[in-house]
This record gives structure tokens, sequence and C-alpha cells, in this order.
């Protein structure tokens, strides 16, 4: 396979999430307020099931540093 045809098919993964998001909205006729709302719906979900647990086992620390300064990271600021 030549790199033009791997860059062809790989072209759509590499667009911003706003572009995406876009195209969404266009080729399954899904509007902007309704995507927001799942995004919405899913932070929601994801703050009771994490605050009660149940991705415990799912859920892994990352080590970052900032500045000078290292820490572990173990869930989103939800």
């Amino acid at each position: 396979m030549t790199l033009v045809k791997i860059f062809k098919q790989t072209h759509n993964c590499l667009l911003p999430m706003g572009v995406t998001s876009e195209n969404v909205a266009h080729c399954f006729t899904v509007s902007r307020q309704e995507q927001d709302q799942a995004a919405v719906d899913s932070h929601r979900k994801a703050i009771v099931v994490i605050a009660a647990g149940r991705f415990k086992d799912e859920i892994i620390p990352v080590a970052t540093k900032v500045m000078c300064n290292s820490f572990a990271v173990f869930t989103d600021n939800v």
C-alpha cells in the first residue's frame, strides 16, 4: 500500500473535533444542540458512576509534570 493510499484512508481521522462534529451533524442529521445535550448527559452519567466507584478498576492514574511539579491525575476535573 502506498503512502498516498494510507493518507487517503486516514485523512478523516486527523480532523479537529469541531470539524468532526460538523461532519457527524451533516451525515447523521444530528443537530448541534442534540450533540451538546448528548455530551452533557454523558458527563453527568460519568460523574455519578465515578463517584460510586464503578470505574475504579478501569481508571488508572496518569503521571504528569507541570512546570517543575510532578503529580498523578486520577480522574478528569468533573
